[in-house]
């Protein structure tokens, strides 16, 4: 048996030199930050999702109800006052605000059971992608009034039991968005995410998958 001892064992201080201070900390784990612009931002993480609107100084905690271990995955802010936010819990929850969070809907996305939510980008107002753990790609034009459940590489996912699962989307305009995901996959597609293939057979840009 191993056993590991601590006697005489003190961590030595961080010194970092950062252009970065520390605005708050909380009692959360975050995952996911956006900013629409230099004051409003939003911020998702394990049951919670916090709002600004003077660049940081101040976050406000939104009322929201969320399940144990449940995380706000991904977010946007799409507008100076409309904010969406994806949630992993099963299927998959919206949370969108048009009022800087005086008021949120929270609405289902349908997606199957275990394909969690992992990313969410948005290119504008109305043009949005999310990517899952499985492989699901979702979509929507209309600033989340509806979503467009893309499976095509929802099968390919589960028969390599989640060793591609995807994990980032970058919309970089309407048209174009990059996905990453474990095992060194990126996929671009070049008409809003209407179809997709691996960088490696669409472009000699990305060389080495395994980065």
């Amino acid at each position: 048996m191993l056993s590991a001892r601590a006697e005489g064992y003190s961590r030595p201080p961080m010194r970092v030199q950062t252009g970065f201070s520390r605005q708050t900390r909380q009692a959360h784990h975050f995952l996911c930050v956006n900013f629409f612009d230099e004051n409003f931002g939003a911020i998702g993480g394990t049951t919670r999702l916090l709002l600004t609107t003077n660049a940081g100084t101040t976050w406000i905690v939104q009322n929201l109800t969320f399940f144990p271990f449940t995380q706000v995955s991904g977010i946007s802010a799409i507008d100076s006052a409309t904010v969406i936010g994806i949630v992993n819990n099963n299927g998959g929850t919206m949370l969108k605000t048009t009022n800087r969070g005086q008021d949120w809907i929270e609405e289902p996305m349908g997606i199957p059971y275990q394909d969690l939510v992992r990313d969410l980008s948005f290119s504008g107002k109305n043009n949005g992608t999310i990517v899952c753990d499985l492989g699901m790609i979702v979509r929507t034009t209309n600033a989340g009034a509806s979503w467009i459940l893309d499976s095509t590489f929802y099968q390919y996912f589960q028969r390599s039991y989640g060793i591609d699962l995807l994990r980032g989307v970058h919309m970089v305009d309407t048209s174009l968005t990059y996905i990453s995901g474990g095992g060194g996959s990126i996929y671009r597609s070049t008409n809003s995410g209407r179809t997709g293939r691996s960088s490696a057979e669409d472009t000699l840009i990305f060389t080495d998958r395994t980065l």
